[in-house]
């Protein structure tokens, strides 16, 4: 049987909230390759669910694992619960798929992703044994390298880094691993020598800090740095696809699903953001390529969602055909079909019919500001009338949920405009209340200065302004019965500090971190209060970083070339004070006030630019996204079922598999037996009921789902087992498909042991009818350093009996051998409200500590197949 017993935190997993974030072994990690030339762990500065949902670090890891010679493992930010007995235990962070320190990889590379992770970063570094600055560390310590978002501004965290890259690593990340498990024999200089060599590398040893201003500004010391590091961007996305292999989480990441990236880049030119300007230029995937990597996804994982993501995948030119393509093809598997936001203009009743197939989760639209004068400050190329037209679209084709999301402390902004976000938020309500019962939900955040856009010199509105205006907002929303969420301020103005700040700032965020500031970014962990007082502390004024800087100021920004020109984003801020918008660029010049669709971009020879100093070739982009037009053209075209809610025909009218067919199919009750061992024990009983239908969908087979607009899989489980205990008899009941079975129940289990996940083995397949009994009783087989006699009269008033002979129960056959001594079964009185559970009863009862996966709970026979 698969044990957890090697792992070093096999004594506490079971006490921690969430154990299974930590023993890894998922469907779709990779396996250590037998004598790497070099090893790498991507160290996400967040919990395991946040991280496994991230788009970037499943494309990395899968590229990484896909490169010979490289070892790639992960590792997440530690909850609070774990560190503690980290600490308390003097254990190592360690990676998941080994169980190693982290300390022992060539490579750490750490994912950045906002500035509200900084101190996890510390974290991660601290609990692995590796000095937090670069400076400290020696030879024998990892590179520790640094990517994201975030690093496209990363002065406040340069010193923690040995190197940080900027831009996008795909085409980059393999080699530069590879090299440094090569040349590592030759020294840390050497490596950091070699690193500043390769574009979009920043080495921040090679730098010294100037003053300028208010500022520090980091230079090079000799030529072997370049003045600026210019971002790298893939020129073709469809030369690095997104991968259809990726790993499938053991509890419930935030975004549970396929993620499907369609295109990157934006077009529209939102002057507060930062990822519209430094993902520049706008590059689209092929939809073809995106069609059958999506349903390869889906038969790899088993997963029941995709979500389509980009920037803006309104402006997708290829959107409504692929959504039609995927919809039609995944609504026969009951997989649904998600788009991450929508834009408030350009939405077709055939694109809102394909997404609510299977079942509707939402739309979210984002009009930033609630007056169409603010919106032109912040250049949001939408109307009022756009939101209107989209949402009477929406709920017209029968969506109750939307959820729009605004800002407050734009630039400008006055009492009038925070007004006029409930009063577009409610005209939207009144809208979706006469036509259904719509649902409109707003969330509000708090702008944020950012760097490398339009807006990076102006100043955040005070602590007591934006206290004022959420107060504005709540009693506004109140009387409009209008929900609202809204972000706080003070975690904005931490944001702003540290995206804005010099080197200076990294004795803040140390400072912080040792005053115990953990997960910035969750509401219920930020600590105000010690980072007023680790500035304090370092003397550094938190009011001057979030307040107004001149535009002759030299930014500590400024290192990194993004491709946008400064002079352009002073431009775009001038045009923002004027109240004057800027068209959108990468697509064709509208005419009469009326966006290009998918026909003008299939015609255009060249499209708008700006020159912006991206160095976009108009010519070329035209040409580009004429084909990702030309391209949809391929993909299935359906004929909505009109008979079947949700159902479909192809285009040549022969039925697609409908969910709502009017010709029931026919279904068999098959029960089955499963083992639950390893890392699989410490899955939840939520987690298990997540992962066995995708175990049952990637074996091919089709289950019978549940009717009504949410339909789910008709399974019946086991009843739930305490997290970390073991068992051989876990089963379920699934109505399956004959065809699928052809009534071989070795076959069957065979299937489902090659798509299953370590820990779940299948052991035993029947086709069964009638009523379950329920047993009176559970059982737990255990070893006893007693015999049964004195073991019974120690464990009285409960009883005890010998496991039973294998051949009475088939699945017991091999169970005997895994133990160094015969078992002894702990019967369990079903629904006894005894004080401790089955293992600690024991621990008392026994004098000897027994953990959760020293017990293997038995199976109970609930159909009476096996004399037991």
């Amino acid at each position: 049987m698969s044990s957890i017993q090697n792992h070093p935190y096999k004594n506490f997993l079971q006490r921690l909230k969430t154990p299974s974030r930590y023993v890894g072994g998922e469907f779709g990690s990779a396996k250590p390759p037998k004598n790497p030339e070099a090893s790498v762990v991507l160290a996400f500065p967040d919990v395991y669910e946040v991280g496994m949902s991230h788009l970037g670090t499943q494309i990395l890891y899968r590229l990484l694992a896909d490169t010979p010679g490289i070892q790639v493992e992960r590792c997440f930010s530690p909850w609070p619960d774990l560190e503690e007995a980290l600490r308390q235990h003097k254990l190592p962070l360690v990676s998941l798929e080994s169980h190693s320190s982290l300390s022992q990889f060539d490579v750490i590379g750490v994912s950045m992703q906002h500035e509200l992770c900084f101190t996890n970063i510390l974290n991660l570094l601290d609990l692995s044994g590796v000095p937090l600055r670069a400076k400290d560390r020696l030879d024998n310590h990892p590179i520790v390298l640094g990517g994201g978002p975030t690093a496209h501004h990363p002065e406040p965290v340069a010193p923690f880094f040995d190197a940080i890259f900027i831009g996008e690593a795909e085409e980059t990340l393999p080699g530069v691993v590879l090299e440094i498990g090569r040349r590592k024999k030759a020294g840390r200089q050497a490596v950091l020598q070699y690193l500043a060599t390769v574009p979009g590398f920043y080495v921040p040893s090679l730098y010294k800090a100037v003053p300028s201003g208010d500022f520090v500004i980091s230079k090079p010391l000799n030529d072997k740095a370049p003045e600026t590091v210019q971002r790298v961007y893939l020129s073709d996305l469809n030369a690095f696809p997104t991968p259809s292999k990726t790993i499938v989480p053991w509890n419930r990441a935030v975004f549970d699903r396929v993620s499907m990236e369609i295109a990157r880049g934006c077009t529209e030119g939102c002057r507060f953001c930062e990822a519209g300007y430094t993902y520049r230029p706008l590059r689209d995937r092929s939809p073809e390529a995106i069609f059958q990597t999506t349903l390869e996804a889906i038969d790899y994982g088993g997963f029941e969602e995709v979500s389509l993501g980009s920037l803006s995948p309104a402006d997708y030119p290829a959107l409504g055909p692929l959504v039609h393509a995927l919809s039609g093809t995944l609504t026969p598997k009951h997989v649904t079909l998600s788009v991450s936001s929508l834009r408030a203009y350009g939405l077709q009743d055939q694109t809102l019919k394909d997404l609510k197939a299977v079942r509707m989760t939402g739309l979210t639209m984002a009009p930033e500001a609630g007056s169409q004068r603010l919106r032109d400050v912040i250049n949001k190329n939408i109307s009022e009338a756009d939101l209107l037209e989209s949402a009477r679209r929406a709920f017209s084709n029968g969506w109750q949920r939307l959820k729009l999301y605004f800002m407050i402390g734009l630039p400008t902004e006055t009492d009038d405009d925070v007004d006029a976000i409930v009063q577009l938020a409610g005209a939207v309500q009144k809208l979706g209340r006469g036509i259904g019962r719509a649902t409109v939900n707003v969330s509000v955040g708090v702008f944020v200065p950012r760097p490398h856009t339009p807006f990076q010199w102006e100043g955040m509105a005070s602590p007591d302004e934006i206290a004022r205006k959420i107060d504005r907002l709540k009693d506004a929303a109140r009387q409009a019965r209008i929900n609202l969420k809204y972000s706080d301020g003070v975690i904005a103005r931490l944001e702003c500090a540290m995206a804005r700040g010099d080197h200076r700032m990294a004795d803040v965020i140390e400072r912080a971190y040792h005053l115990g500031c953990r997960f910035d970014d969750w509401s219920e962990h930020n600590r105000a209060d010690l980072w007023q007082q680790a500035f304090a502390e370092v003397g550094i004024d938190w009011d001057k970083l979030t307040g107004q800087i001149s535009k002759e100021t030299l930014l500590p920004w400024e290192i990194v070339d993004v491709g946008v020109k400064k002079a352009f984003l002073a431009k775009e801020r001038a045009l923002a004070m004027d109240g004057k918008t800027t068209h959108p660029c990468e697509k064709p010049q509208e005419i009469n006030g009326v966006r290009p669709g998918p026909a003008q971009i299939e015609a255009a020879k060249t499209v708008v630019c700006h020159g912006c100093g991206v160095g976009c070739v108009p010519n070329k982009i035209a040409l580009a996204r004429s084909q990702v037009v030309k391209g949809a053209r391929s993909l299935p075209v359906f004929v909505q079922d009109q008979e079947d809610r949700g159902g479909y025909r192809d285009r040549d009218g022969d039925r697609d598999g409908a969910v709502h067919d009017s010709e029931p199919q026919q279904f068999e009750l098959w029960h089955l037996i499963f083992s639950k061992t390893g890392p699989a024990s410490f899955l939840s009983q939520t987690d298990l009921v997540k992962h066995l239908p995708r175990i049952l969908r990637r074996s091919g087979l089709t289950l019978k789902m549940s009717g009504g607009f949410h339909p789910l899989p008709k399974i019946t489980y086991r009843e739930p087992m305490p997290v970390g205990y073991q068992s051989i008899g876990e089963w379920l009941d699934v109505w399956l498909a004959p065809h699928d079975v052809a009534l071989d129940a070795k076959g069957l289990i065979d299937r489902l042991n090659d798509a299953s996940v370590e820990g779940i083995q299948f052991l035993f397949a029947k086709q069964v009818e009638g009523k379950r009994q329920q047993p009176k009783e559970i059982k737990y087989a255990f070893e006893s350093l007693h015999d049964l006699e004195t073991t019974q009269k120690l464990l009285q008033p409960l009883l005890l009996e010998l496991l039973p002979e294998p051949s009475t129960c088939p699945i017991l056959a091999d169970w005997p051998n895994k133990l160094a001594s015969k078992p002894i079964v702990l019967v369990w009185p079903r629904g006894a409200n005894l004080p401790n559970r089955p293992h600690e009863t024991l621990s008392l009862a026994l004098d000897h500590p027994f953990l959760p996966s020293d017990l293997v709970r038995l199976y109970d026979d609930p159909r009476g197949l096996f004399t037991i």
